[in-house]
Order: structure tokens, then C-alpha cells, then sequence
């Protein structure tokens, strides 16, 4: 059960990052099909989200594994207080009209029984 612990690190976490970082609009891309001849996905369907994220930071072995640091080439963190969207990988998100990132590993932060922020890694 969700506690008085959780209320307030869950706070701390989005007042971090809502001071420290930016809102972002992005198409978070589900389904389709991934053609390995052409390299490119069809049959996707965007939704629209906006969140709250840090500005992108070098990866760190302390919150991903080996292997999701070699498929990764950034990071950023996102509270879950405020946002509308749990990240999960093969999430396709459009940064900006220009940079489109896949959602590689996903580190949860507890601050009790919920989860406060996570850490997203992510590969152009």
C-alpha cells in the first residue's frame, strides 16, 4: 500500500526534473512489422504523449547491463508522478521532428511500494 514515503520521493523526483529538464512531445510508436531488407518498420500506430524528461546523460553500467549499453546511446530519466505513459522497450519516440529514438532498457526506481522515476535507455 502506497505510502506517505512514496507521496513525497514521487514529488522530489518530478520537482528534479521538471526544474532540471524539459517537456517533450513524442509519438510513442506501437505494432507494425520490422523488415529487415528494407530497414524500416510499417503498419505502426503513433499515439501522442508529452512527459517530462532529463536533458540526455552518458549511459551508467550502475542502472543498465552490459548488453543494453552496447544497444544504447543515451540516457534519460522520467518521473512517474504527473506522467500519462509507463516507457517500456521497443517504444519508437519522436524527440523532435528529427531524432527518432528506440526505447532500450527501462530502470525502475522504487520509493516504496511505487515507483518514483526511471531511467531510459535509448539508441537513434
Amino acid at each position: 500500500m502506497p505510502g506517505a514515503l512514496d507521496e513525497a520521493l514521487g514529488a522530489v523526483a518530478q520537482e528534479l526534473i521538471d526544474d532540471l529538464g524539459k517537456t517533450i512531445t513524442m509519438d510513442v510508436t506501437t505494432g507494425g512489422t520490422y523488415s529487415a531488407a528494407t530497414r524500416k518498420r510499417t503498419g505502426e500506430s503513433p499515439t501522442g504523449f508529452t512527459a517530462n524528461v532529463s536533458p540526455p546523460v552518458p549511459l551508467d553500467s550502475k542502472y543498465f547491463d552490459e548488453d543494453t549499453l552496447k544497444h544504447s546511446t543515451t540516457m534519460v530519466f522520467m518521473a512517474r508522478k504527473g506522467s500519462t505513459f509507463t516507457p517500456k522497450e521497443n517504444q519508437v519516440w519522436n524527440m523532435s521532428a528529427t531524432q527518432k529514438m528506440t526505447v532500450v532498457g527501462v530502470k525502475e526506481f522504487f520509493s516504496g511500494d511505487l515507483i518514483a522515476a526511471w531511467a531510459v535507455a535509448l539508441r537513434q
